[in-house]
């Protein structure tokens, strides 16, 4: 334990304070109005916030409203049973968010908040009124949001800067004031710009029907012209003011990715493939399972790989599949799978080669040795081959797994 003793690191953008603990976050963030405004800071654990004093009386209450203009990295990790009950304006992890800020990379899991008489509030940053600004690659999953106005469970009140590739998901609503909202609770202004978000929770109480939203409690009359890829699941059946600049869609088009596929769309950088889309589940966050890869095709799913006309008894032209190591860990070793699509006859297979040279191979095929760092792409060589007596297409599925990573 730390004790708010960091494990290491300058606060510098190349040498930030390392996070190992509730206590160090605590010393980290509850300075933010003092010797660290402008200072960087990365988790190296997750954190558990159910430990005294954080769990009982105002929670981790920060007391003070500084907007932060450093980084703060998650690195993938995650920070549960956070728990507040502050009776002033302005709360969060952190209350405001500045021109410089970067806060990115980190869950929140089973948040409880419960603050109806004050404004402000979310489990991320419960204001951000200046260019520059960025939340991005954050969520927020599990517990309560009984709140006041202008209140969103990312980001409470948003007139400028941006937030992108964020998501809270099944998180009990509570509405005491005009503007909540499942990701912001208002935007008061053209300004702001909202990528590749959603939003899935439930609503126990409602003081005002128009002004409550699955993704934002209000918009601008101004109307944000920057609300791209932004979704809200109609189980929270409330739009908010102007809401239908974020799109609605039931929770079967939500675990669809065939229809989500959007959300990894007018990204701003290609270190990552973002979105983890698969069948019948929740889009989830490129850190948050290892044991997947991405196409970096928009993040569309590797179904009907169409190799077109293959002739009797030979190969097809060869494809290259780009694939990245989006997670956290270098990899080892991987398996790859394939299904023939629809009407392929069962007298074709696909073949498949980390070098270009081929040989046939079992299904699924072990690729072991590698090296594949974090954020790295590569390529993976795909082709049919055919036996006699069959012509016709080549169409399949492929599959990829982690089966080794350190």
């Amino acid at each position: 334990m730390a004790n708010g003793v960091y494990k290491g690191g300058t606060g510098t953008a190349n040498d930030p304070y390392l996070i190992e603990d509730g206590y160090d976050l605590f010393e980290f963030l509850s300075k933010v109005s003092t010797i660290n405004t402008s200072k960087c800071a990365q988790l190296v654990n997750d954190i558990d916030l159910n430990i005294a004093p954080y769990n009982t009386g105002l929670g981790f209450y920060l007391g003070h409203t500084t907007a932060f203009l450093g980084t703060f990295d998650g690195d993938g990790y995650v920070i549960s049973n956070y728990f507040n009950r502050q009776a002033t304006n302005y709360g969060g992890l952190f209350p405001q968010v500045g021109a410089t800020a970067v806060v990115k990379n980190f869950g929140m899991v089973n948040v409880d908040i419960q603050t109806t008489g004050v404004a402000y509030m979310a489990a991320v940053a419960g204001s951000m009124t200046v260019a520059g600004g960025v939340i991005e690659n954050v969520y927020v999953s599990g517990g309560k949001f009984y709140v006041g106005g202008y209140s969103g469970l990312i980001l409470g009140s948003m007139s400028n800067g941006t937030i992108r590739n964020v998501y809270s998901l099944n998180v009990d609503i509570k509405q005491y004031s005009n503007y909540v909202g499942g990701i912001v609770g208002s935007i008061s202004s053209a300004n702001p710009q909202c990528y590749s978000s959603w939003a899935s929770n439930t609503t126990s109480y409602n003081s005002n029907n128009s002004y409550l939203g699955g993704f934002a409690g209000g918009w601008t009359n101004s109307v944000p012209m920057n609300i791209i890829n932004c979704y809200y699941s109609t189980r929270m059946n409330y739009a908010g003011y102007n809401g239908n600049l974020a799109l609605a869609v039931t929770e079967t088009q939500l675990k669809d990715p065939s229809y989500m596929y959007n959300l990894n769309a007018n990204q701003t950088t290609s270190v990552n493939t973002f979105w983890v889309l698969r069948p019948v589940s929740y889009p989830a966050l490129w850190f948050e399972d290892f044991m997947s890869f991405l196409l970096l095709d928009a993040g569309k799913p590797i179904t009907n790989l169409d190799f077109g006309a293959v002739l009797e008894g030979s190969n097809s032209p060869t494809k290259k599949v780009r694939l990245k190591n989006g997670y956290k860990y270098q990899i080892k070793s991987i398996n790859v799978g394939w299904a023939r699509a629809a009407g392929v006859s069962d007298k074709t297979e696909l073949q498949f080669s980390l070098d270009g040279t081929f040989t046939d191979n079992v299904n699924p095929l072990s690729l072991n040795g590698l090296s594949i760092l974090r954020g790295r792409e590569f390529d993976l060589y795909a082709r049919v081959k055919t036996y006699d007596g069959v012509t016709g297409a080549g169409q399949f599925d492929i599959t990829v797994t982690v089966t080794s990573a350190e």
